[in-house]
Order: structure tokens, then C-alpha cells, then sequence
């Protein structure tokens, strides 16, 4: 029997040294397969405030989201010009030769035949007022040739006719409300597509950071499994030399190669991500990889103080673009219902005019006839019109437009709750990844200090390879996860800032609407966009982010700049709420429609404030008490019907 385990330990130790051998020329072979990979070539570091830079300046996603948002107010600009004077003006040719009827024989003359020749010009300027009234003032020339010119204007006779016409829509179609709520609508979309270019600017921004981060998680593998594999390598080397002075064992030599060869297929595997990390970071950066090795140079810090819940949901109410951009919606919404209720009433137009004529022999002499106001004309009516089997189109109109609320108003309550938990455990993650970044740097620097141990006792000989191996494992592990927990972290701090709305203005990067569009008004060109004037919106882009980082964090934002007097007049905005004396001149006001822009999120019982908190409720109003007056006892009876009667009675 103790032959047999005999044999048995001899076959183990010669495969465990062929098995030695065969990982050892993989390691030689995995080294000459990593060697070219893992030489760098010319690095190029790159804090991350310039690598916003350049993604702020070249990303052409970004460039994207700011062309929408201009598309959306050229949008508006657009429904403005309902109010701009239009130009009429048609002119009509008449060649007519027929015979005259009895009747109109004698009225014109007896003539059996009646032949014309008139040229009528007809022009007017009209315009439209907010209550929905439309003017057209106008100005008709008519040059009459028949056969029946008096003598006074032998061959050709000229009637010209001045007036002005109203025509005011008083059911449908009528009022300030329905006349402005184009314009209106467009201002609400011109707010949400401004929110969405704020979101869609803090997606790529923060997918840009993130790459950032996951270039600098992958490029500080690199460097551990570098280290680590150095110090195997090192290992390895004294194993042998202790083995040839016969103070090693093969078995010793064995662990120190598996260990080599673990750590270098490690090594290879940061290799191929680190290039991976870079690839995504260039597509940011638009360029092409042409052998350039970035190397992120800022690393990830802890922040001293957690965030504090009340004060981020207070930002997102305000800035979260999603969260404005629901509530803008049920604006939208209001508005569009306003229009489906109005467009159900019968049409109902009243109009008026007013003219006067001249005739002459030319058309000078005709308008001079004409201003002496001699042969005035006046007219006016009503016009209704009745859908005869009923307006089904708009009934179900409106009632889509009641869905259409209704379904908004569900979103954004979901969207409430959805975002208090969201933000609740985006908190958590970050503070708990805070707390942990304390423990890891402890548990790091006992685990150098165990390593060094072990170092030291190898040495002296009281310690295998195996026992160093081991401790530098589990210092590689600890390094790895520590190093992990930063960038999660950093995710985590992004994912936070995302979701309160803040990530554009913790970066100075967040601008108004004004400043958008003063540089988008680069671009517009009625024949195109030449590259010309895109690259100098590139540069311009550039120069705003050199200007904005070059001001402190405690400057005001331009998100806090006064809005110009153009965009309060159709915003309504009150007068007082700019520092502009003279807007109170520009400003356009309508009567406030009903049930039209209700502030959202009022009805959550009895929150009046920002959902699901509302504001503070005011201390109850302690209740005085008064002492009642002593009740007076009841009179008795002579058939005492106070006290409780008897059996058969009760």
C-alpha cells in the first residue's frame, strides 16, 4: 500500500512538472504576443475640463440638439407673423360682346347689342387684430369701354372706390383666447423643445464623462495588472536562483510560473480594454484613431458632504428638462382642448363697411371724384353658419383632446413618483460608494503592508512564493474593487445630477434661451448653411465654453439672465419681473383664458406646493375655550315622561 501512494506522488510530481512546463512557454508565448501591444506610443493627457471642451466644441450630437431647439423657435417666430399687414391685390380682364334682353333693351337705351371692354384692378392691405377682428382697407379701379359711354366720357370711363371692411367672428373663432392660442402654443413648444435640447445636451455629455472615467478605470488596470505582473516576474526569477542553490522546491517554481501566466493573460485583457476605453472616448472627440494615446489625467474624488434630498428635489422640480418638459405638456394640452371647445360653437360673423366712389375720365379724376366724399356707401350684416347634422368632427376632436390631458396629466403624476424614488436611491448609491471609498483605502493599506511582510519574510527564507503570491492577490483584488467603487461612483454622482437637472450648471455649461439663439442666428441663411458659417459656429461654441470656464463657480449662470422684452411679451410675462424700465411699453397682454394654463400639480389633496411635499402647512390656530354656561335641570312632569316607563308600556 505505501508503495502504491508512492507511485503515486512520483506520477504527480512529474505531470505537475510537465503541466509547469507547458505554462511556462504559454508565458513565454503570451509575452511575445503582448510585448508590441502594451508599448505606448506618444501620450497625450487629457484633463477633463478639455476633453469637455473639445466634445463641447467638435460632438456634432451636440450641435444637433441646439439646431432642434432653434427649429422649434423659428417655429414661433413664425406663428408671430399672423399679426403682420398682408397685401391683397388682383386684376381681372372683361371682353364681352352679347345681345340685350327687352328688359335690358330699355334699360340701356334700346340697344339690341351691348358690348365691354373693362380692366378691374383691385388691391387692399389686410390685417388681423388679437380679439380675431380682420381689417382690409382697399382701393378699386375699374376702366369701363362700352357702347354706352355718355358724353361725357366719349370712350373710356374710370370708377374708382376707397373703403375699409370689418368682419368680426363672435361665436367660433372669436376672442383673444382663440386668435393668441396659435402663438401660444408655440411658445409652450418652443419651451419644451428648449428642454429637450437640455436633455438631450446632459445624455451626451454625461455618456462623454463616463467614457472619461471608463478610460481612466481602464488605463489604471493596465497599470495594476503591470505592477502586479513585474512583481510575479520578479518572484519568479528568484524561485529559480534559490532552486539552483537547492533552497527551493520545483513545486515553488511551478506557482511563481501559474502566477506569471495569470497575471499576464490579466494584463492582456486590460490591454484590450484600455483600447477599447479609447476607441469610445475618440468618438466623442470626432476624430479617427490614427495611433494617438490619450491618457485621462484627472482622477476621481470623493465629495466631504452627502447629498441632501429636499435640496436636490428642489432642483428638480425646477430643472429636471423631463419633469418642465410634462408640465409644459399639460399647458399644451389646455391650450388644445380650449381650441377643440371653441371650434364646437356655430360660426357667427358680424360685418361691416364703409366706401365711397368717384367716376372720371381717367383715374386721377375718378380718385379726386371720389375724396369728396360725395357718394358714400355703408353695409353690414351677419353671417352664421350651422353645421346641419351636427359638428361631429369637432365633438370628437375635443373629446380626443380630453384624452390626450388626461393621459399627459397620469404621465406626469407617474413621472413624479417615479422621480422621488429614482432620486431616493440615487442618493443611497451614492453615499453608500462614498462611505465604502473610506474602507477600501484602509483595507489597501493593510494589504501593502501584508504584502511587504511576505516580501520580507521570502527573503529571509521563513516564506513561500505561494505565501507572496497569495498576499499580492489579494492586494490586486482589493486595488481592483477600490478602483471600481471610484468610477461607480462617479456614475453614480452623474445618474444624480441627471436626474435633479443640475449636471449643465455644476459644469457652467447651462445657458438661456436668449444666448441659444443668438448663436444659432449664425446659421440662418435663406440659401443654406455654408460650411463657412458652420465652422464658425464651432469656433464660436469653443470660445463661449473658454469664456464660461474662465469665470468663478459663484458667477451667476446665464440661465439667471433677463429675458428680453420680445420673449415676455409672449410668454406673459409680468413688466415687473425685468429690470427693463421701458418693457413695461412692449408688453402685450390678452384677458386670462379660464381653465387654460392651471398650474399643474395642485390637486394632489392638499399639497399646494412642489409634489408630493407641498408647502408647510400653517400651525394650527390653538382653540379657545369658552366655559359653558351650567345646563338647566329638567323640569318634572306631573306624568313623568323623563323617567322610563313600565312593563307593559316600555
Amino acid at each position: 500500500m505505501t508503495l502504491e501512494l508512492a507511485k503515486v506522488k512520483s506520477f504527480q510530481g512529474c505531470f505537475g512538472v510537465l503541466a509547469g512546463f507547458f505554462i511556462f512557454a504559454q508565458c513565454l508565448s503570451s509575452q511575445d504576443v503582448i510585448g508590441p501591444t502594451t508599448v505606448l506610443a506618444q501620450n497625450h493627457e487629457l484633463t477633463l475640463e478639455d476633453y469637455l471642451q473639445e466634445v463641447w466644441k467638435a460632438n456634432e450630437l451636440l450641435q444637433v440638439q441646439a439646431l432642434g431647439a432653434a427649429i422649434a423657435d423659428e417655429q414661433l417666430e413664425a406663428e408671430k407673423a399672423i399679426f403682420d399687414p398682408v397685401f391683397v391685390g388682383q386684376f381681372n380682364a372683361l371682353d364681352e360682346h352679347r345681345p340685350n334682353t327687352a328688359e335690358q333693351r330699355v334699360n340701356l337705351g334700346f340697344a339690341d347689342v351691348f358690348n365691354q371692354r373693362n380692366k378691374i384692378l383691385q388691391s387692399g392691405v389686410e390685417v388681423l387684430t388679437p380679439s380675431g377682428l380682420r381689417l382690409q382697407l382697399g382701393y378699386d379701379l375699374s376702366r369701363m369701354s362700352n357702347n354706352l359711354n355718355s358724353s361725357s366720357f366719349p370712350h373710356v370711363e374710370y370708377l374708382s372706390k376707397v373703403g375699409i371692411t370689418a368682419v368680426q367672428p363672435l361665436l367660433k373663432g372669436g376672442g383673444s383666447v382663440v386668435t393668441m392660442a396659435g402663438i401660444r402654443a408655440a411658445a409652450v413648444n418652443s419651451d419644451i423643445g428648449f428642454q429637450d435640447y437640455r436633455k438631450g445636451m446632459m445624455e451626451i455629455l454625461a455618456r462623454a464623462e463616463i467614457a472619461y472615467w471608463n478610460l481612466y478605470d481602464a488605463q489604471e488596470k493596465f497599470g495594476i495588472t503591470g505592477e502586479s505582473l513585474r512583481m510575479a516576474k520578479e518572484l519568479l526569477k528568484d524561485s529559480r536562483i534559490r532552486l539552483q542553490l537547492g533552497k527551493g522546491t520545483e513545486l515553488e517554481l511551478m506557482q511563481a510560473e501559474a502566477g506569471v501566466a495569470l497575471r499576464d493573460a490579466l494584463r492582456y485583457e486590460a490591454s484590450s480594454d484600455l483600447s477599447v476605453a479609447r476607441s469610445q472616448l475618440l468618438v466623442f472627440l470626432g476624430r479617427r484613431d490614427e495611433g494617438e494615446e490619450i491618457v485621462a489625467g484627472d482622477k476621481p474624488i470623493y465629495h466631504s458632504e452627502s447629498p441632501k434630498f429636499m435640496e436636490l428635489w428642489g432642483k428638480a422640480f425646477d430643472s429636471n428638462p423631463e419633469f418642465v418638459a410634462l408640465r409644459k405638456r399639460v399647458d399644451l394640452d389646455g391650450i388644445k382642448m380650449v381650441l377643440a371647445r371653441n371650434a364646437k360653437l356655430p360660426q357667427l360673423d358680424f360685418t361691416v363697411g364703409y366706401a365711397f366712389s368717384g367716376i372720371g375720365s381717367s383715374a386721377g379724376d375718378s380718385f379726386h371724384a371720389a375724396e369728396d366724399h360725395d357718394y358714400p356707401s355703408w353695409s353690414g350684416g351677419l353671417q352664421l353658419r350651422v353645421p346641419f347634422m351636427g359638428d361631429d368632427k369637432a365633438e370628437h376632436e375635443l373629446k380626443a383632446a380630453q384624452l390626450r390631458k388626461k393621459a399627459t396629466e397620469l404621465g406626469l403624476s407617474n413621472f413624479t413618483k417615479e422621480l422621488e424614488n429614482s432620486l431616493r436611491a440615487s442618493i443611497y448609491t451614492v453615499e453608500s460608494y462614498r462611505q465604502n471609498g473610506d474602507r477600501y483605502l484602509k483595507v489597501i493599506q493593510f494589504n501593502e503592508k501584508v504584502l511587504d511582510t511576505q516580501l520580507a519574510s521570502n527573503e529571509a527564507g521563513k516564506s513561500s512564493s505561494r505565501d507572496v503570491l497569495e498576499a499580492e492577490e489579494d492586494l490586486f483584488e482589493v486595488k481592483i474593487t477600490g478602483l471600481t467603487n471610484s468610477i461607480r461612483y462617479q456614475r453614480a454622482l452623474l445618474e444624480l445630477e441627471l436626474l435633479s437637472g443640475v449636471l449643465l450648471s455644476n459644469r457652467r455649461l447651462d445657458i438661456s434661451r436668449p444666448e441659444l439663439r443668438r448663436r444659432t442666428a449664425i446659421l440662418e441663411s435663406n440659401d443654406g448653411i455654408t460650411k463657412e458659417q458652420y465652422d464658425l459656429f464651432l469656433k464660436q461654441a469653443g470660445a463661449e465654453y473658454s469664456a464660461r470656464m474662465s469665470r468663478a463657480k459663484s458667477a451667476p449662470t446665464d440661465i439667471d439672465t433677463p429675458v428680453e422684452p420680445r420673449w415676455n411679451r409672449w410668454h406673459g410675462v409680468s413688466p415687473a419681473s425685468s429690470t427693463d424700465p421701458n418693457e413695461a411699453k412692449d408688453v402685450w397682454k390678452w384677458p386670462p383664458p379660464k381653465k387654460l394654463v392651471s398650474p399643474p400639480l395642485t390637486n394632489f389633496r392638499r399639497n399646494t406646493g412642489k409634489p408630493p411635499f407641498g408647502d408647510r402647512k400653517p400651525a394650527p390656530v390653538p382653540k379657545v375655550l369658552v366655559p359653558k354656561a351650567p345646563a338647566t335641570p329638567p323640569k318634572k312632569s306631573f306624568f313623568r315622561r323623563n323617567s322610563p316607563l313600565k312593563p307593559p308600556f316600555h
